[in-house]
């Protein structure tokens, strides 16, 4: 009898203290549940807030009256970010903008600015899996100035550092899409930078690009690759 009565009390603590439990566990779910959507409706409104293309809101942002604002970009004001500055100047930390007929164009211009005046013909080369246009073009305008030679990885692996040598540094590369970083090694290696693909909806953009001679490509960042204006 002392057994079973010990017994009952027993299990009846038992149930209690599980559906205290159980029950705490529950308020805690939906406590946490609920932040989750709130924090997720937040976010989306600000979302939502219209910057007209030229800046972005953001929840950990500007504020004005405790409500998130438009944060606009360089040259763009206004409450949406709509007003143009026309005076407004890009620091473009002394470089050279340069247009042409289409990122193959200048290219090849590039090439020809870094040879001419070089003592010895250059080597030209690109890492593999490479686009192939490059090896067609300097084939196509080969010279007395440079010359097409391949992999330059192969290049990395021999003992001659001593040549001139100019590596298409393809970034994000075609066809692989890896962010790339020239591979040649040497006092006379000059690197032209191909970022026609360098645009956040292709690949993350680590950093700002900074290298000597830089090619980019409206058409890649617009969707209208051939209308060849580079």
């Amino acid at each position: 009898m002392g057994f079973c009565f010990l017994a009952s009390v027993a299990l009846n603590i038992f149930l209690v203290g599980n559906y205290v439990y159980v029950g705490d566990q529950v308020k805690k779910q939906k406590l946490s549940s609920n932040w989750a959507e709130e924090a997720a409706a937040e976010a989306e409104a600000v979302a939502l807030i219209s910057c007209s293309g030229h800046g972005k809101a953001y929840l950990d942002g500007l504020t004005v009256d405790g409500k998130p604002v438009c944060e606009c970009n360089t040259c763009y004001g206004g409450p949406d970010c709509s007003l143009f500055s026309p005076d407004s100047a890009v620091d473009a930390l002394g470089k050279y903008f340069i247009f042409g007929g289409g990122a193959t164009q200048l290219l090849t211009a590039a090439v020809y600015a870094l040879t001419m005046n070089l003592s010895s013909p250059a080597k030209v080369v690109a890492a593999a899996p490479t686009y192939p246009l490059y090896k067609a073009q300097i084939d196509f305008f080969q010279n007395m100035h440079f010359e097409y030679d391949g992999d330059a990885l192969l290049l990395k692996n021999s003992s001659d550092t001593t040549a001139n040598v100019i590596e298409f540094v393809t970034s994000p590369n075609n066809p692989d899409g890896n962010l790339r970083e020239v591979v040649s090694q040497g006092p006379l290696v000059r690197a032209i930078y191909d970022h026609v693909y360098y645009w956040p909806h292709f690949t993350a953009i680590p950093a700002p690009a900074n290298e000597d001679v830089m090619i980019f490509t409206i058409s890649k960042f617009t969707g209208h690759a051939g209308s060849r204006l580079g």
